[in-house]
């Protein structure tokens, strides 16, 4: 059995235990996702290489949100009200996803 020291100092055992985990795919098909976020009871995520703000419901349905046309989504995040945020790589934008439709950050 491993021992070790607990943050006192004091001598301590330990017993590890390792749990076999199966894992399981979402989504097949995409080319690079980056910055999934849970919001809304979905799954929220940019595809770099493809241009495109996708989201998954639990059962795995997928959808498309917004694609960019002329720059590469590269983060995303979720404002206090409940909108939805995605910087983009090379113009450097901040830009809002609310309705189906992509503006530029006005925000504060």
């Amino acid at each position: 059995m491993p021992t070790g020291r607990s943050l006192s100092g004091v001598p301590s055992k330990a017993t590890v235990v390792m749990t076999k985990i199966e894992l399981v795919g979402l989504l097949d098909g995409g080319r690079y996702f980056e910055g999934p976020r849970w919001h809304a009871g979905r799954l929220w995520f940019v595809d770099c290489m493809n241009r495109t703000l996708l989201s998954l419901d639990c059962s795995g349905g997928c959808e498309q949100h917004a694609r960019f046309e002329d720059d590469t989504p590269c983060g995303l995040g979720i404002l206090p009200d409940g909108r939805l945020v995605v910087l983009t790589m090379f113009r450097k934008r901040l830009m809002i996803c609310a309705d189906g439709q992509l503006s530029l950050s006005g925000y504060p």
